[in-house]
């Protein structure tokens, strides 16, 4: 079923052919220089251009110096060096951003927009009568807005919820939101667990002997945009499962996959365990989340079998570190946090595709704290620009959404961020937001919101 599955990207490279006769490309293919748009002969239709110092395009090695963006009714229709954009672009609104870099919206792949991100977070949404909201859904769903907007500020265009609660995630995708912009959300509706298993509080537990295939049918017709299947007991968990002790056979994982695959549907499994990584990859899953590889001995390991398994079927790693990372490494043995933070390089070098989340909604995982988790990875040996890529083209293009968002590109939609300075020389610079545009809404700051 995989194949069938991944064929989808292929219609990434099938656009690239039908948009080469407006494009001046690199030789191979990978980088516009300059675009070249035809006139929609429509004058009175709006657009918007972005000037900046450096525009990043997508993926890695493609950049425009002294570029522009233009934007029309909500997508990209123009990229390329800023006096060639301007000079077609008689009728535009111009917004100049000297000393500034464009790139595209950024896309968190593992938050938790039911969970509030602070200390005890599942604790509280699973004892609503001691003070939490998990209990009230009208009132739930209103933080979990004010959420999704606060990582729009930052520039978080697309977020990707892994556990949801009676469907409030996709409520939230399908309700307009005409007051307060909202990035791009993708949920698969509350993560497959076990019966008091890893994140069972959220109301995914299935059935022994077929919930799994069951569950995964069910989802689907509600209108999942993945699977989340929690493989192994993690830090969700109020009870049940050790991090290091999967929660479905490799069987049950299969049938899963076969399932989901057979709908187009893509799959990702939450993997602390060694084991339960290994059983993911077997099964033939697109994604698996965290990466730990815990042993029954409780040590962390690198599976070169399963890395190398993943890196020859695509399979995506999202390893996921949260803003606390600073202080685990300075209360960590060398030895320890070589072995947590040192997969990053070791998976990245091996050829396994690194996208990026922040966990937020999870205890200690703000919602606006994307980047402190990103300085992990350039901490760990990533250059800023291959992580740049984790969380735009690359992720797109894991998500299933390559031809919608992840680069700065003709007829993409009109997801842009302009920050301060070049964060390919400083990740950290993602933090200096000047302008964010969410499908070419402008997105206003914290005080509107």
């Amino acid at each position: 079923m995989r194949q069938s599955i991944r064929s989808r990207d292929r219609r990434a490279s099938e656009d690239l052919a039908r948009i080469a006769a407006l494009s001046d490309m690199s030789a191979d293919g990978r980088c516009w220089v300059v675009l070249k748009v035809e006139e929609s002969g429509d004058e009175a239709m709006s657009s918007t251009v972005l000037v900046g110092k450096t525009v990043l395009v997508g993926p890695v090695g493609c950049s425009v110096q002294d570029g522009a963006v233009r934007i029309r009714d909500g997508r990209i229709d123009a990229v390329g060096p800023g006096p060639e954009v301007l000079a077609s672009s008689p009728e535009s609104e111009v917004k100049h951003f000297p000393g500034a870099t464009l790139l595209p919206g950024l896309i968190d792949a593992h938050t938790h927009l039911v969970l509030d991100g602070g200390p005890g977070a599942s604790q509280r949404f699973a004892a609503p009568a001691r003070g939490g909201s998990g209990g009230d859904d009208e009132a739930l769903l209103g933080q979990m807005r004010i959420r999704a907007a606060h990582a729009l500020q930052t520039g978080v265009t697309t977020m990707r919820d892994v556990g949801d609660a009676r469907g409030l995630a996709r409520r939230l995708r399908d309700e307009p939101s005409l007051d307060i912009p909202l990035p791009r959300i993708l949920t698969a509706g509350s993560a497959l667990t076990i019966r008091d298993g890893e994140a069972a509080f959220l109301g995914g537990a299935v059935e022994p002997q077929g919930g799994l295939r069951a569950a995964v049918r069910s989802r689907v017709a509600e209108g999942a945009d993945f699977i989340s299947i929690m493989g192994s007991g993690g830090l969700l968990g109020l009870a049940g499962p050790a991090v290091y002790e999967p929660q479905f056979s490799l069987s049950e994982i299969c049938e899963a996959v076969d399932e989901a695959h057979a709908a187009g549907v893509r799959v990702v499994v939450h993997a602390h365990a060694a084991e339960a990584i290994a059983r993911a990859v077997q099964a033939g899953a697109d994604e698996v989340d965290h990466m730990t590889g815990v042993t029954r001995e409780r040590d962390i390991i690198r599976d070169e079998v399963s890395a190398r398994q993943m890196a020859d079927q695509g399979i995506a790693a999202c390893v996921i570190h949260s803003a606390n990372w600073r202080r685990v490494v300075a209360g960590s043995s060398h030895k320890m946090w070589d072995k947590m933070y040192g997969k990053l390089p070791w998976l990245a070098k091996v050829g396994v595709p690194l996208i990026a989340g922040s966990r937020a909604g999870t205890a200690n995982a703000l919602f606006s704290n994307f980047v402190d988790g990103l300085e992990a990875y350039t901490w760990a040996g990533l250059s800023a620009e291959s992580v740049i890529e984790s969380v735009t083209s690359r992720s797109a293009k894991h998500l299933g959404l390559a031809e919608v968002t992840g680069r700065l590109k003709v007829g993409l939609a009109g997801d842009v961020l302009v920050v301060d300075g070049d964060p390919r020389e400083d990740i950290g610079a993602l933090r200096k937001v000047q302008y964010v545009l969410s499908a070419g809404r402008p997105v206003g700051t914290a005080a509107t919101c």
